[in-house]
């Protein structure tokens, strides 16, 4: 999916235009599809390709400035959440440590775009509560908004933090007309701007969505019967997630439950709900890169963790405390141990960008490469392509071409508009560069191939 953001950030800085270009020719898109996905993080990466140039390695440099300016938003969070810098300093570095977020920081996810934001969201949240200023405010309202312009599962962040500023934001505030006055406004502005993301969610659900995007009430419960305890089993995987972390998230649960009820229920209704979710899902296991969706769950997690930090070394008192960080610090370093394997181990989707980048040199310029999707055909290799679909129906147009056939995961999990029938009855296949991966016991062949017209 990550290609398919790289490809709409490409069209707006290129041509003005908000889709998902199915068909290229050199430098123009012969064939737009509209895509209802929420434009924030394609509308910023076209920013940075103004600047930068637009290719899939600055987009996967702009992924990691994000990941990394995300610790820097976790320390000041982790402080204002404890008013203590070693446990802010702590909570950083583990963030910066956890297996998930490593594997996917060079990556074009849009998941880390959602963190960076909920985290900003968060850190002007708790600076509003503390100073009561009306800036502040307003700043964590356009946060908030960002935030629900990113993925469409994030409008339901709007009304957890609106419930989250209900249960804190009277505390301590003035409620007379004038505040009243600026509240009324800054709210019906909010919820005006955030009708066009709310329409976008509306249109892709109910007449855009793809085969198994709307299932029934039964298949949905079904989903979640089966995705949910192998995505609990990944949560607690120490192969996966560090022990450590979640030993003090676990305690840090207990401690906000009897010391800050109100915090307790936000952050435990956000991990709670999106783990429902998430795993409701058609696609809703966490297994491989599907990961990537529930990167949001960490940030629920970093709360717990950090309030189990500050609880531990609170009562272990200050003559122990460097001691026990030390043996925290070596212990948690070996925890990650075992999790190499986990962030290094190559996917797929890496099978088969290696793969095309081999054959890059022997494409011509002048030839068009077919494939599943053709985001990732424009942002990798700047070469003509064009989906599957387009290809059969405009074959046509093809006939008098140089046509090359990208096989990658999608040609054996999906058979789009029937493509490989078509494609076997009407073309040989001459391979230029190829590679197996193995899913579910079975073997399959990726690659990069010349067709041939029988």
């Amino acid at each position: 999916d990550g290609f398919n953001w790289v490809s709409q950030a490409l069209s707006i800085q290129e041509h003005n235009i908000y889709g998902l270009c199915e068909f290229t020719s050199g430098d123009s898109c012969l064939h737009y599809s509209f895509h209802t996905w929420p434009p924030a993080y394609h509308t910023m990466l076209a920013v940075v390709f103004s600047v930068f140039g637009g290719s899939e390695s600055v987009a996967f440099n702009f992924s990691a400035f994000i990941g990394t300016v995300s610790v820097l938003f976790v320390f000041l969070l982790s402080y204002l959440w404890t008013k203590k810098e070693d446990i802010a300093l702590i909570s950083a570095f583990v963030f910066s440590m956890l297996p998930v977020f490593l594997k996917f920081s060079g990556t074009v996810a849009l998941s880390f775009f959602s963190v960076f934001f909920i985290l900003l969201t968060l850190i002007f949240f708790e600076i509003f509560i503390k100073e009561k200023k009306r800036g502040v405010f307003l700043l964590f309202m356009v946060s908030l908004l960002c935030v629900a312009y990113i993925r469409p599962e994030n409008i339901f962040l709007v009304p957890l933090f609106l419930f989250f500023f209900w249960l804190r934001g009277g505390v301590g505030f003035s409620w007379d007309k004038k505040n009243r006055t600026f509240f009324t406004v800054a709210f019906v502005y909010f919820f005006l701007l955030l009708a066009p993301a709310l329409l976008l969610i509306y249109i892709g659900k109910n007449y855009m969505s793809y085969e198994g995007w709307n299932p029934t009430i039964t298949e949905t419960v079904g989903y979640f019967l089966k995705h949910s305890p192998g995505n609990l089993y990944f949560l607690i995987n120490y192969l996966i997630n560090p022990f450590l972390f979640l030993f003090f998230a676990v305690l840090g649960m207990i401690f906000s439950f009897i010391k800050e009820r109100r915090e307790f229920f936000f952050f435990f209704l956000f991990l709670v709900f999106y783990f429902i979710l998430y795993s409701s899902y058609d696609e809703g296991s966490f297994t491989g890169t599907l990961i990537r969706r529930a990167l949001i769950l960490y940030v629920p997690l970093l709360y717990f963790f950090t309030k189990g930090m500050f609880f531990f070394l609170t009562e272990i008192g200050n003559k122990l405390k460097k001691i026990a960080v030390f043996i925290f610090t070596v212990f948690f370093a070996a925890s990650l141990i075992p999790t190499q394997p986990y962030i290094f181990e190559r996917s797929p989707q890496k099978i088969v960008i290696d793969l095309l980048l081999l054959s890059k040199n022997r494409i011509p310029e002048n030839a068009y490469l077919v494939s599943s999707n053709n985001a990732l055909v424009r942002s990798t290799l700047k070469k003509s392509g064009a989906s599957f679909l387009v290809f059969k129906k405009q074959n046509e147009y093809f006939k008098d071409k140089e046509v090359f056939l990208l096989k990658d995961i999608w040609w054996w999990i999906l058979d789009e508009c029937e493509i490989r029938g078509f494609i076997y009855r009407n073309y040989d296949l001459e391979p230029i560069e190829t590679d197996t991966y193995k899913t579910h016991g079975n073997t399959h062949e990726v690659g990069v191939y010349r067709l041939i017209k029988k």
